[in-house]
């Protein structure tokens, strides 16, 4: 699940002209991006870091000090996994609850009649 500096770091980066072929490097870059997105270098900085973490932007340069860093496939995508993702959440907190809701009222309306029947003959 991304937070929203992520969500507008990825925004940002998808209007480059050419999204999937647009670098950016940790110095000059990363102050534009951090104007762009109303924040500081250090977070955007974690940000993007994460980012990394979760497959949505690829370093270019050795692991352990990379000099720029670029979307990758889930970056460019970012607003269709966003949107899957909303929707799941959509059916399992709203829908699900709603359909076992009724489910629960039409058999207790139905079949409660029924039980007490039984029960008396029974008894």
């Amino acid at each position: 699940m991304l937070d929203k500096l992520s969500k507008r770091i990825l925004k940002y980066m998808c209007t480059a002209d050419d999204p999937s072929n647009t670098y950016y490097d940790f110095g000059g870059d990363l102050f534009r991006i951090a104007d762009a997105v109303s924040s500081d270098a250090e977070t955007v900085r974690a940000a993007v870091e994460y980012l990394h973490a979760t497959g949505y932007v690829r370093y270019q340069g050795p692991v352990e000090k990379p000099y720029s860093f670029l979307l990758g496939h889930l970056g460019l995508h970012y607003r269709e996994r966003v949107r899957r993702e909303n929707a799941q959440f959509f059916r399992r907190n709203v829908l699900t609850p709603i359909f076992v809701s009724f489910v629960t009222s039409i058999i207790t309306v139905n079949a409660w009649p029924a039980i007490q029947r039984l029960l008396q003959t029974l008894w």
